[in-house]
């Protein structure tokens, strides 16, 4: 069933047009690889800004395992109780707070009320941006747009403004985003090799792979984010999933009295590839993003969530402290575990345009311990390999998260999914997670979800819109 909207008052949605949507009937990758379909008799996420209920929170709470998140047959899920899981992770796993500090930054709310109207393309057809986030059967919890230090656009539809979520991978970007600053410092050279670093490197696969190949996830180790990989209880990136995930105690050799691993032990026992050399081809890996968080710690001598505290969160003006998932050792999972409210993610993204310039950018670059500015997001754009996303799209992708065939999009780059040719960026979760940055346009969207969708193409028909 198609749905055309033909006003801006709403026509008949039914249910089936939205899980239409919200699926996109076969969400793929840009390799043409199919994402899991989500179930058709979901609870509207409506009931997590409402609030669970008791039995239900301690229901979810029990079912909690790697295997509910991350599960061998259907890879990510976004079943009801994931719901649950993605405002409330610090209830079912460990967690280090990431502190605030120093004033709030009050963003301005003035809205825009044509912005609401915008016609964006979905596959359930064309439809005001309205209708598509708060429908009661969408699965976008929250999206907030914030122009020129301005909420210009903000709902909830299943969340609470202060209540924090999951980001997922969008959290890739904050061990790259850190490293970028101790190389301003002239602590790091990312085109050194990691072992120049990490002692534990030499000796291993990950001897000789310059720091900036990892950045792009380009690593060329056997850690690519694919069915093979990640489905396979027997390969070391699904072991690295569940023992992150679940705190799952997987023996080295599958006996009895043997060792357990640990994440960091995992990650030194990578294995290489012969078909694929460092520094060639985008193959995206939540593994990369832990090796450079290790190089965080390494360099700065510090906890990963002392120097985000340090570093990030106390020059935001956030409104509230967030926390980060951490694995059995104690180690940061910035992949995928970093929780804040929304507005926050948003001030977060601020960090690469002019508002965030104008407010912090002297007292960050003294907290740095920088003489000369730095502009993120001409780092992050400076350092495109268009070769590297190329490579992946010729090679048919073979991972999960490969990208888009978009001819704006030049790069992936430093963490981020996508750098396009006039310089936006943008990095998404696996859940339906996101934050797309124009730092020309001095604007951010933001949003927390619970299903996998195009959000990225709507978040840039708000940016050409704003941006006109």
């Amino acid at each position: 069933m198609r749905t055309t909207i033909t006003s801006h008052k709403r026509k008949v949605m039914t249910t089936a047009g939205l899980v239409m949507l919200i699926t996109g009937m076969t969400v793929t990758t840009a390799c043409g690889q199919e994402l899991p379909q989500l179930p058709d008799n979901l609870l509207p996420v409506a009931v997590a800004r409402d609030g669970h209920t008791v039995t239900e929170s301690y229901r979810y709470r029990s079912m909690f395992s790697s295997d509910a998140v991350f599960n061998t047959k259907e890879g990510f899920r976004n079943f009801d109780e994931n719901v649950y899981y993605n405002q409330h992770w610090e209830d079912v796993h460990v967690v280090n707070m990431v502190r605030r500090a120093g004033p709030v930054w009050e963003l301005p709310y003035e809205p825009d009320n044509k912005l609401g109207q915008i016609e964006v393309k979905t596959p359930a057809g064309m439809m005001p941006l309205d209708i598509l986030i708060t429908d009661e059967m969408s699965r976008i919890q929250g999206f907030i747009v914030v122009h020129k230090g301005k909420i210009v656009y903000e709902k909830y539809p299943g969340m609470g403004e202060n209540d924090n979520h999951i980001w997922y991978s969008t959290g890739k970007t904050l061990p790259a985003m850190i490293l970028s600053i101790l190389e301003a410092r002239g602590e790091i050279n990312v085109n050194e090799p990691v072992d120049k670093y990490l002692e534990k490197a030499k000796g291993t696969h990950w001897e000789g792979i310059r720091i900036i190949d990892v950045m792009d996830m380009a690593s060329g180790l056997d850690l690519a984010e694919t069915a093979d990989t990640m489905l396979n209880e027997d390969h070391k990136v699904n072991k690295y999933f569940r023992i992150s995930i679940g705190w799952d105690k997987i023996a080295r050799d599958g006996s009895s009295n043997s060792e357990y691993w640990t994440i960091d032990d995992l990650m030194y026992a990578i294995d290489d590839r012969e078909d694929v050399a460092p520094g060639t081809i985008f193959e995206y890996s939540s593994l990369n993003t832990r090796m450079l968080t290790m190089l965080v710690e390494e360099v700065s001598g510090k906890r990963f969530t002392e120097i985000l505290s340090d570093y990030v969160w106390s020059l935001i003006g956030a409104e509230g402290d967030g926390f980060i998932g951490v694995n059995p050792s104690g180690g940061a999972v910035v992949g995928g575990m970093m929780n804040s409210r929304l507005r926050d993610l948003a001030r977060y993204g601020l960090l690469y345009t002019p508002s965030w310039e104008k407010r912090f950018g002297k007292a960050a670059h003294e907290k740095w311990g920088l003489t000369k500015k730095l502009s993120l997001a001409d780092v992050v754009f400076k350092g495109c390999r268009p070769a590297l996303y190329q490579a992946a799209l010729d090679a048919g992708g073979g991972g999960f998260f490969v990208g888009s065939s978009d001819p704006e999009i030049r790069c992936n780059s430093r963490q981020w999914d996508s750098v396009y040719t006039d310089g936006d960026m943008y990095k998404a979760g696996v859940g339906g997670q996101g934050v797309y940055i124009s730092s020309k346009r001095d604007l951010v969207v933001a949003f927390y979800s619970t299903a996998y969708a195009d959000w990225e193409h709507l978040a840039r028909t708000i940016a050409k819109y704003l941006g006109h």
